[in-house]
This record gives C-alpha cells, structure tokens and sequence, in this order.
C-alpha cells in the first residue's frame, strides 16, 4: 500500500511540552479516573484533552484532525522515552484511515471523529 492509499497528517509540536504533559498525566492519572485521551489538530495547535486536564501546544499547519485514544494507549507513546529532557522538534502522526497515531518511536491504535 502506498502513502497515497493511506494519506497521513504529519503535526510537528515541541518535544518537551508534550512529554511534559503526557509524563504527568501518566504519574498522576490511572485508567479508572481517565478513560480517554482526545487529541484534536486546529489551527495551528494541538489539544490534548482528558476528563481531567489538557494542554494546548502550537504545531505547525496541518489538516483539522481529531483522535481518541485510551488512556492506556496514549500512555504507552510515551513510556519508552526515558530522557527528561526531550525537547526539540517531535513529529506527531496521525493515520485516519489505519486508525493510528504514532510517534518516532512507537505508534497505537485510534478512533478518528
């Protein structure tokens, strides 16, 4: 299959903002308390959102997209990345029509509104 049959929206945020976010929400949420994580790409800026917090992170132009994902499967993007410090640019992937959402070092399933 070839990108064209499966077009992806690439969104570049920085790195240490969203690692910032996903680290805390890992530490202080459990899958009881947050069921879903609903990431949404709009003008110019990524929301993660949660029943509990969210943040809001400026990324570079993209089509609008909107995925929802468990809370198990958003945390897992980010358990390999061990480095406290990644910051720089970090490129987000969003798959509609695979429902996947993927990240450098690892990718999960997602539902697509």
């Amino acid at each position: 299959m070839t990108e064209a049959e499966h077009p992806e929206i690439k969104v570049i945020v920085d790195g240490g903002e969203f690692y910032k976010f996903a680290r805390t929400m890992k530490r202080n949420y459990q899958r009881h308390v947050v069921d879903e994580v609903v990431m949404t790409v709009r003008h110019d800026k990524l929301t993660i959102e949660t029943a509990r917090s969210g943040c809001v992170l400026a990324c570079n132009p993209s089509p609008p997209v909107t995925a929802r994902l468990k809370f198990g499967k958003f945390t897992s993007l980010v358990s390999l990345v061990t480095d406290a410090k990644a910051s720089g640019p970090l490129v987000i992937v969003f798959r509609p029509t695979l429902g996947q959402v993927g990240l450098p070092h690892i990718g999960t399933k997602a539902k697509f509104d």
